[in-house]
């Protein structure tokens, strides 16, 4: 009986990790040049009727492609009555909801109609669009481990 053990096996297989690991970041950003797209389809889909609202939304790749995400353009404005509104903050109220001013009670002649609305409700396409987007998600996750696990067994 021989007194020695044998790690060769585990020596070989942390080679192929090794081999492998540089290749991640590539596949990795394959898959969220993928689902990026399909991300923000998936949450235009649930915006206005007009097209206004999904056309402010954009697909942003992170820094050393990190992640993906879908937002609002940072830059962009809107000027419905002279007065500019990043469409940020606007997307921001859609989604959320808002406050809505009442009246001054100024003019005598003026009757408030507001019926007790202190607030618009949201119209939540994000929230709507999220169960779709995590089983995008969980997709990804399981064809990025599928893919490394067949550039293991190479």
């Amino acid at each position: 009986m021989s007194q020695e053990l044998d790690y060769s096996a585990l020596k070989e297989r942390m080679e192929k990790i090794a081999a492998v690991k540089p290749r991640i970041p590539g596949m990795k950003q394959a898959i969220l040049d993928e689902l990026g797209p399909r991300m923000l389809s998936e949450v235009r889909s649930h915006t206005d009727s007009s097209g206004k609202v999904a056309s402010w939304q954009n697909n942003y790749q992170g820094s050393r492609h990190g992640y993906s995400a879908v937002r609002a353009a940072v830059a962009n404005t809107w000027s419905p009555k002279g007065k500019s509104y990043a469409v940020g903050y606007v997307t921001n109220a859609i989604e959320n909801g808002h406050r809505v001013r009442g009246p001054s009670g100024q003019d005598k002649r003026y009757r408030y109609r507001g019926r007790g609305l202190s607030r618009v409700p949201g119209k939540g396409f994000y929230k709507a669009s999220r169960a779709a987007v995590d089983a995008m998600q969980s997709a990804a996750v399981a064809q990025l481990a599928e893919e490394l696990a067949k550039a293991l067994e190479e």
